[in-house]
């Protein structure tokens, strides 16, 4: 029987970053009290079919957070972020491939580099709700997204 979660595959750019800009204390997705120079906004993740967008943002947020990355909350400063891109091909034999394209800018809005995902799914599957799908994807690019990222 077929798996209806395969799993992502990942292709990671990389490139050098220097320096981190800190957010105000209020604005943290991590506890005060984990002392972290490194914030990151994660933007919009555009294209994704069904909850694919608000699924794929929390959980690269959650994915973010454990591994010590101040997340925040708004986009009022300057800091680094993360933009989710997804796109979908049409059906072929019951399956469509999927390609999730993250982008890494540095506070400047300089392009640090991209991870990038591609699979195949059971056509239909991402229409709904993405639920442990999208905690897999996020698990899978986080990463590469933090080889982008100055360490925290």
């Amino acid at each position: 029987m077929r798996s209806l979660v395969p799993p992502i595959l990942l292709i990671c750019c990389a490139i050098a970053v220097f320096g981190a800009q800190p957010a105000s204390a209020d604005d943290h997705l991590v506890p005060s009290a984990l002392k972290t120079e490194l914030t990151v906004v994660v933007g919009p993740v555009a294209g994704a079919p069904g909850d694919g967008g608000t699924s794929l943002r929390h959980a690269i947020q959650r994915q973010l957070v454990a591994r010590g990355v101040a997340v925040a909350t708004t986009f009022s400063l300057p800091r680094y972020r993360i933009d989710g891109f997804v796109t979908m091909t049409e059906e072929l034999k019951g399956e469509q491939a999927i390609s999730i394209l993250w982008l890494v800018t540095d506070p400047q809005g300089d392009r640090l580099g991209t991870v990038h995902q591609r699979n195949n799914v059971q056509k239909g599957s991402l229409d709904g709700q993405w639920g442990i799908i999208a905690d897999q994807a996020a698990e899978a690019a986080v990463g590469g997204i933090m080889g982008l990222l100055p360490p925290p």
